[in-house]
């Protein structure tokens, strides 16, 4: 067992033993819950190594099994599967919780927003049903066109490149419309954001510039809240001398995507295979609580 699993096994027992069952339920939805708090554990150490290790969950299953692992001993590969579909829709809760005591938050000067595509399927690969379901984008460059079926992820990051907030969405959700939902992405605004130009529109200027003007006034703070992002071409407005010096911190960033979408990473992001909806998720999100223990 390598540190980062020992220290995500730590955590979580910390944190889903503190919790109630009603609270447990309500996250996985449902009205009745036979398991107890170790087989929780037991399943999300599971999902947690099946992201570590970058191997099926049937080859872990299988090595496991020959291994004589006692809580695997009468359970079958169908209802395994089940109970981590099941149990896969705490991952958000973990992250945010984990988060929480290791003090990981949106920095008082400088933070960044991006979005990356997350491919799980080859182009070779995407059918009709992919296209159907909206989880196809096209993409040109150099005049060539290319299709990817996947999801993309949302990220906050603070200047001490650390994940504070991260979302799992439609792969065809525009940057732009994030912050219209003002109400719920204002939460994790504080000093100054940097964002790409996917972020910037004037509706979305207009809303910010008008929240950070409120909050800077209500609470005179020291380090007053700003949005950087290039302006649209038709704007004709440019980023001023010391905005550009700022917004070029804004690469963190995208090593950040290079690091966990690399093929050789540590952390890598890996959201392929024929699994369910949750379980993808909760890989997003494991993948991610790696990345923030490697950096504390």
């Amino acid at each position: 067992m390598n540190i980062i699993t020992q220290k995500f096994k730590k955590l979580s027992k910390e944190i889903i033993f503190s919790m109630k069952k009603k609270e447990i339920k309500s996250i996985l939805q449902r009205d009745r819950l036979k398991f107890s708090n170790n087989d929780i554990m037991n399943y999300v150490c599971f999902i947690f190594e099946h992201s570590v290790v970058q191997k099926t969950i049937k080859s872990m299953y299988k090595n496991m099994k020959k291994e004589n692992i006692t809580w695997l001993k009468n359970l079958t590969y169908h209802n395994l599967l089940k109970n981590i579909r099941l149990f896969s829709k705490l991952f958000k809760y973990l992250f945010n919780q984990i988060n929480k005591k290791l003090l990981i938050s949106p920095s008082k000067l400088l933070n960044m927003v991006d979005t990356t595509l997350i491919p799980e399927k080859q182009a070779k690969f995407i059918h009709q049903k992919d296209w159907k379901q909206n989880r196809v984008t096209t993409r040109v460059k150099d005049n060539i066109t290319t299709h990817v079926c996947g999801s993309k992820g949302l990220i906050f990051m603070n200047k001490f490149n650390q994940i504070y907030h991260a979302e799992l969405v439609n792969i065809n959700y525009s940057d732009h419309n994030f912050f219209k939902d003002s109400a719920y992405y204002f939460q994790f605004l504080k000093g100054i954001l940097l964002a790409d130009s996917g972020f910037s529109c004037k509706e979305v200027r207009h809303r910010l510039e008008n929240y950070f003007s409120n909050m800077n006034s209500i609470f005179k703070q020291k380090e007053k809240l700003h949005f950087i992002s290039p302006y649209h071409y038709k704007q004709k407005l440019k980023l001023n001398q010391k905005e550009s010096k700022l917004y070029k911190y804004r690469w963190r960033i995208e090593t950040l995507f290079q690091n966990i979408k690399h093929n050789y990473s540590n952390n890598k992001l890996n959201l392929s295979g024929n699994y369910s909806k949750s379980i993808k998720q909760a890989k997003f999100y494991s993948t991610l609580i790696q990345y923030n223990f490697s950096t504390t």
